[in-house]
């Protein structure tokens, strides 16, 4: 490599590192505008009193399915 392009390359790398801007001063960051949406952001509403009936059900169907269809169990147990 001759000298010419030796100046030339430390000077292309001056000039890129120059634009670079420090962490302190990114204009990108994206962590600020985050914690502020997550602040605005609600509570989940409280679940409804008759909610946990629907949760008994579902817990009763899936026995009931199994005993119902014994075919499935290995299915089921595949995807686990």
């Amino acid at each position: 490599m001759s000298q010419k392009e030796q100046e030339r390359m430390a000077q292309l790398l001056r000039d890129a590192l120059r634009e670079t801007p420090s962490a302190g001063e990114s204009s990108t960051d994206l962590w600020p505008r985050m914690r502020a949406r997550l602040a605005e952001r609600e509570a989940a509403p409280p679940r409804p009193a008759w909610h946990w009936w629907l949760d008994l059900a579902l817990a009763a169907a899936v026995p009931l399915w199994f005993w119902l269809f014994p075919q499935a169990l290995p299915g089921f147990f595949y995807h686990l």
